[in-house]
C-alpha cells in the first residue's frame, strides 16, 4: 500500500469487481435452457462468452469493428459461440432472453457493507463497461448504494480506453490524483494509472471459477487486497 492521501472519489468497475458474473450468469443458463431437455457445461460456456465479449471489446477499440453497446455484444459472442450446438436452432428472440443473464448478477458478499461505510466518507461511482440499462438494473436490482453511475455508453469508450479515463475524470469534477479506480482487472488498473489516477487492485482469485496466478502482477498499486472491506478499512 502507497497512501490515501488526497483521496476523494472511488471509481469502482463492476462486473467482476463489485459483482460476481459467473456462477450467476451460469445458473441463468441452466434455468433458461435446461428445462427443454438441452444440458451443457454452462461454467465452461459461461466463461468462454465472457472471454469472447472481450475480445470483441478489444476490436471494439482497435477500430476493426463499429460501436456497439455491451448488451449488443454480449449477444454478438452469444451468437457465435453457439453454431453447432442445440442453441443454434433458437430465434433472436429466445437467445435474446438468455443474453438477460448479464444483467442478473449477484454482488460479492463484501461489496454493500463496503460501499455504505465507504460513502460516509467518499463520493463513490460505479465506472462500468455494461451500458445504462444494463448498470442501472444491476445497480437497482441489488440495490448498490453507489452515488453516480458511469457506463461505457456514456462515455463512448471500453476500459482500459484512454478515453473511457478521461471521461471519468470529468465526471467525476476532480483531478485524477483524487481519484481511487478499484477494479479486479489488471488492465483496467493500468489504464488508470496511466491516467494518473490511483489503483486498488482487488484479488478476486476466483472469479473465472479457478485461482488466478497472482504473481501475474508487474505493477504496484496504491492497495493490493483481497475484497473491498479491506480496503473499506484501510482507506
Amino acid at each position: 500500500m502507497k497512501n490515501n492521501k488526497k483521496i476523494e472519489v472511488l471509481a469502482f468497475c463492476v462486473t467482476g469487481t463489485s459483482v460476481e458474473w459467473l456462477e450467476p450468469v451460469k445458473d441463468s443458463l441452466d434455468l433458461a435452457v435446461s428445462p427443454g431437455g438441452i444440458f451443457l457445461d454452462w461454467t465452461e460456456f459461461a466463461i468462454s462468452w465472457r472471454l469472447r465479449s472481450q475480445e470483441i471489446l478489444t476490436e471494439i477499440a482497435k477500430k476493426e469493428r463499429s460501436w456497439l453497446n455491451m448488451t449488443e455484444v454480449n449477444f454478438l459472442a452469444l451468437k457465435e459461440l453457439i453454431p453447432g450446438s442445440p442453441l443454434d436452432e433458437w430465434d433472436d428472440l429466445r437467445l435474446r432472453n438468455v443474453n438477460q443473464a448479464w444483467s442478473q448478477l449477484r454482488p460479492w458478499p463484501d461489496t454493500f457493507q463496503a460501499l455504505r461505510k465507504l460513502n460516509q466518507t467518499y463520493k463513490t461511482f460505479a465506472v462500468s463497461n455494461c451500458d445504462d440499462a444494463m448498470l442501472a438494473t444491476i445497480t437497482k436490482n441489488l440495490q448498490l448504494p453507489w452515488e453516480n453511475l458511469i457506463s461505457a455508453q456514456k462515455a463512448q469508450a471500453y476500459k482500459p480506453e484512454e478515453a473511457f479515463y478521461k471521461f471519468v475524470i470529468s465526471e467525476t469534477g476532480v483531478t485524477p490524483d483524487k481519484i481511487l479506480f478499484v477494479s479486479s482487472s489488471l488492465s483496467d488498473l493500468q489504464g488508470a494509472s496511466l491516467s494518473s489516477m490511483k489503483t486498488a487492485y482487488i484479488k478476486r482469485v476466483e472469479e473465472f471459477g479457478y485461482y488466478e496466478n497472482l504473481n501475474s502482477i508487474n505493477e504496484e498499486h496504491d492497495f493490493e487486497i483481497d475484497d473491498l472491506v479491506q480496503l473499506a478499512n484501510q482507506l
